[in-house]
């Protein structure tokens, strides 16, 4: 279980290191942000991966992204 968090930290690791390197060649403000986005979204993803790896229940995001779009299909059909 150990080595599989690790694996996963360190392709994480990898992954941040080669965005740096692509960040500091291309100082366009798209890049940036299309860089951060990336990262956050591969963060999110590595801290899940490596709870269900350590055996974790996680909760379903079902429920809240449901009633978040629910509230936003019902203004939408009112108009």
């Amino acid at each position: 279980m150990i080595k599989a968090i690790l694996l996963v930290l360190a392709i994480g690791t990898v992954s941040f290191l080669h965005l740096k390197k692509v960040m500091s060649t291309q100082a366009s403000t798209i890049i940036k942000k299309d860089v951060a986005v990336y990262l956050g979204i591969m963060s999110l993803t590595c801290v899940i991966a490596v709870l269900m790896i350590m055996g974790m229940k996680l909760r379903s995001p079902v429920l809240p992204l449901e009633m978040a779009f629910e509230q936003i299909g019902k203004a939408i059909l009112k108009q």
